[in-house]
C-alpha cells in the first residue's frame, strides 16, 4: 500500500470484506494511531509517577529535617560541654553529621 493510494486501498479492502463477511462490519485502525495512544498513556503515567515521587521526596526530607532537629535537641548539653571544652564549630558539625548519617544510612 502506497501513501498516495491509501483511500482507494481501504475502499477496496472494505468492499472485499463486505462481500465475504456481511454480518460483521470492518474495524480499521492504523498502527501509528495505536502507537500514539499508547505513547500518550505512558506520558500520563510518567507525569503521575513523577508527581508521586516528588511528594515522597518532600515527605522524606521533612522527616530527615525532623530527625536532625530532634538529634540536635537531645544533644544540646553535649554540644554545650564540647563548646566549653574548646571544640570548634566544624568539629561539632562533623559530630552531628556523623551521628545523623548513621541512622539514615
Amino acid at each position: 500500500m502506497r501513501g498516495a493510494q491509501t483511500a482507494s486501498t481501504l475502499t477496496a479492502i472494505e468492499d472485499i470484506w463486505d462481500e465475504l463477511i456481511q454480518d460483521h462490519p470492518i474495524q480499521t485502525e492504523f498502527l501509528d494511531d495505536t502507537f500514539a495512544e499508547t505513547f500518550e498513556a505512558f506520558q500520563v503515567m510518567t507525569s503521575v509517577l513523577t508527581s508521586f515521587a516528588f511528594v515522597a521526596l518532600a515527605f522524606s526530607l521533612i522527616g530527615l529535617f525532623g530527625l536532625a532537629a530532634f538529634m540536635a535537641e537531645t544533644h544540646t548539653k553535649e554540644i554545650g560541654v564540647r563548646k566549653v571544652m574548646g571544640a570548634s564549630q566544624w568539629q561539632i558539625a562533623r559530630l552531628l553529621i556523623w551521628q545523623f548519617s548513621r541512622p539514615v544510612i
